[in-house]
């Protein structure tokens, strides 16, 4: 709910350093990505950790520098700095565990395909496909618990809303709502990023909602982003956006993800 037209423009900056992050630590997960003959002695868990280590204190930086400079915007005077203990964040996959450990996985995910049947060039794309989305959610997930919690913990804020691309139902179904969780809906690949809410300040500049965005695509953007089917729905009216999210746990103690729920579920409903 920003009360400055500067704010958002933030925000759209914020975003795009964030994407440069993404990309760099998912390009090093696939030029580093060992060969077969280098699995059983790989180092690459351990050089990725390190990398996505390094992005994560980066990100956690950028994230208190966008609080603040947020922060001096909104009020329309000098604050002094959000500041964040990027200790807390830092090192840690998106499920909790070491980085070292945690990239185990898409190594562990390779050699299980092979056990499939697969071939070696399906079992290598398999754990490079993992190996790079896993590096953007782990990243993803340190910077956004920071500024979530930072913002929880700061009473010059109340809350925020999620600002998106709107390239999927699920994320444009959630735009724009005023949240207090510490838990961010994302998926992998995910690009949307929280936008705080300062307390006291009235809604000048409004972040755009699911539908706003939805109806200022064309016709193609909106196929593009909910798939034609799903598009052609809401078009019709016969779904709202909200329809559209679906929440997927996981089997484990941490927060699942969000999807767009596929069209024969939203039609049988």
């Amino acid at each position: 709910m920003p009360h400055s037209p500067i704010s958002q423009k933030l925000t759209k900056a914020y975003r795009q350093r964030l994407d440069g992050y993404r990309a760099r630590v998912q390009r090093e997960a696939l030029r580093s990505w060992p060969s077969l003959d280098d699995l059983p002695s790989a180092e690459w868990p351990e050089r990725m950790a390190a990398v996505v280590s390094q992005a994560q204190t980066e990100a956690i930086r950028s994230t208190a520098g966008y609080l603040s400079a947020f922060l001096t915007a909104e009020l329309g005077r000098r604050i002094s700095a959000v500041r964040i203990d990027s200790g807390a964040y830092v090192g840690i996959a998106s499920d909790g565990q070491p980085l070292a450990q945690g990239f185990q996985s898409p190594i562990i995910g390779l050699r299980s395909k092979l056990k499939e049947g697969a071939s070696l060039e399906q079992a290598m794309a398999f754990g490079r496909e993992r190996a790079t989305r896993q590096a953007g959610m782990d990243l993803e997930a340190a910077h956004r618990s920071a500024l979530l919690a930072t913002i929880s913990a700061d009473d010059r804020f109340d809350g925020w809303q999620r600002v998106t691309k709107g390239t999927c139902g699920a994320c444009l179904a959630l735009a724009a709502e005023l949240q207090h969780s510490l838990y961010f809906p994302a998926h992998p690949g995910c690009t949307c990023v929280s936008q705080p809410v300062v307390a006291g300040l009235s809604d000048h500049y409004p972040v755009p909602n699911g539908s706003a965005l939805f109806a200022a695509k064309s016709e193609e953007e909106q196929d593009e982003a909910l798939g034609p089917k799903a598009a052609a729905l809401v078009r019709a009216g016969v779904i709202e956006l909200s329809q559209l999210v679906e929440h997927e746990e996981l089997d484990s103690d941490q927060p699942g993800f969000i999807t767009q729920k596929p069209v024969d579920q939203l039609i049988a409903t």
